[in-house]
């Protein structure tokens, strides 16, 4: 159990899912790679850019981790005019390699944790940005 800004965080065995082995696998050879970034706000559980997500309301400002849809997924900031800008901590492929981070909000996921499994051998922008979840 890891703790972080109050929220109390499991990290997922493989003995406890065993359907997730090869990811868990692939994650404990990367813990020395991992790039933690800024926590966001909610993680995105509707494909597209939309102003409601895990259930709760966004506003100008908030961090979201977007994980639908393909290779426009990772950390973005919502606009004053409620579009949806990369972070500026999650614009190339160096950014995504790595990258986990900490979701605070959300009736679904609060105080998960995701992973991006991509490596610098993907295509920016091009090649899907896959993030699972290795938290609960």
């Amino acid at each position: 159990m890891i703790t972080i800004e109050n929220i109390e965080c499991q990290v997922l065995d493989k003995l406890d899912y065993p359907i997730f082995t090869s990811e868990y696998d692939y994650i404990s050879s990367l813990v020395s790679g991992i790039s933690w970034k800024e926590p966001v706000r909610v993680i995105q559980t509707t494909s597209g850019v939309n102003s409601i997500q895990d259930n709760t309301q966004l506003n100008p400002g908030d961090r979201v981790l977007r994980v639908n849809d393909g290779p426009d997924n990772g950390t973005y900031v919502v606009q004053d005019d409620n579009t949806w800008k990369r972070a500026s901590d999650f614009l190339n492929i160096e950014d995504a390699t790595g990258a986990s981070c900490f979701i605070l909000e959300g009736l679904l996921h609060k105080g998960s944790v995701w992973f991006c499994t991509v490596d610098n051998s993907c295509i920016f922008n091009k090649d899907p940005l896959n993030f699972i979840q290795f938290s609960k």
